[in-house]
């Protein structure tokens, strides 16, 4: 029981030797009719220094003095030799009796409201998988096949929260789409790879999850301007990113295709061809808004 306890006031004194900040060599001297109050001060943290007078050798003590400057109020680190000056007649008509001055050291607290983002105005790109569905396709004693090639993309955006954990995104970007395209039959296999390039317009709701965690949908308009493809590409997106600190975002999406992507096959009934792909990028935050009123 005794080491108990033993353990348990050694531990108080410990806190408190780590909490507590410390007065040291406290003296003074006048200097015409202003008082000069020296002192040395041991502190972990920035704190709060008032000073006290006591006429009566310290029975009684005055409420904190005001007329004073130098190291005195908020923000005091740790140091010696401090200086606080009083200008003694704006603040007492005499100064009379057993002088001695009082220095206490307070510990601030302070609230710091919590920020949430409002704007974001950001860089990205990276890399893509892309191809065409159906990935197989039988036609005149032909197969057809549409294989994952890779791709890439990159562009801006613009994020505005209308609510701490929810905001909309809009994106305008370049992506090449295309395929790795595959013609077999008993006599012959063909391949190439061909890519078509889009500009590339997003419109995406994101849904904030732990304050790192980001799941995103929306619509996708692809624009393109090659003959024999479709001028406008609509398809749905959706994906997850991770949030890095402030300034980056990691994450990965899916596309899948809405519409015919070869203007050909707008009416066809045999041989619809939809854009899909899978990408990886990255996301650097350019300018960032936060607020603390949602």
């Amino acid at each position: 029981m005794k080491t108990i306890l033993l353990i348990i006031f050694i531990a108080f004194l410990l806190a408190k030797s780590l909490c507590a900040q410390e007065i040291t060599d406290l003296h003074w001297e006048q200097q015409g009719k202003m008082i000069e109050i020296y002192y040395g001060l041991v502190t972990d943290t920035p704190c709060k220094i008032e000073i006290f007078f006591s006429d009566d050798g310290g029975i009684t003590w005055s409420s904190p003095l005001t007329r004073v400057t130098g190291a005195v109020g908020l923000g005091q680190d740790s140091g010696k030799n401090k200086t606080i000056i009083w200008d003694v007649l704006a603040e007492r008509t005499q100064l009379e009796g057993n002088i001695k001055f009082k220095i206490e050291a307070y510990e601030v607290y302070t609230y710091k409201e919590k920020q949430y983002p409002k704007m974001n105005l950001y860089l990205l790109g990276g890399i893509n998988m892309v191809t065409l569905e159906p990935s197989t396709n039988y036609v005149h004693d032909h197969y057809y096949y549409n294989k994952w090639s890779p791709s890439y993309h990159f562009g801006f955006g613009y994020e505005n929260y209308f609510i701490k954990m929810m905001s909309f995104k809009t994106e305008l970007g370049f992506i090449m789409k295309g395929s790795k395209f595959q013609i077999v039959n008993d006599y012959h296999k063909l391949e190439y790879t061909f890519r078509v390039p889009y500009i590339n317009l997003l419109v995406m709701v994101n849904l904030k999850l732990f304050n790192t965690l980001n799941i995103e949908l929306g619509p996708e308009l692809g624009i393109c301007f090659i003959d024999g493809y479709n001028k406008f590409d609509l398809s749905g997106c959706g994906g997850i990113s991770v949030n890095i600190k402030k300034v980056v975002n990691i994450g990965g999406r899916f596309s899948l295709g809405l519409t015919p992507s070869i203007e050909d096959e707008i009416d066809s009934d045999y041989w619809i061809e939809k854009s899909r792909y899978a990408e990886l990028y990255l996301r650097f935050n350019l300018w960032r808004k936060e607020t603390t009123d949602f």
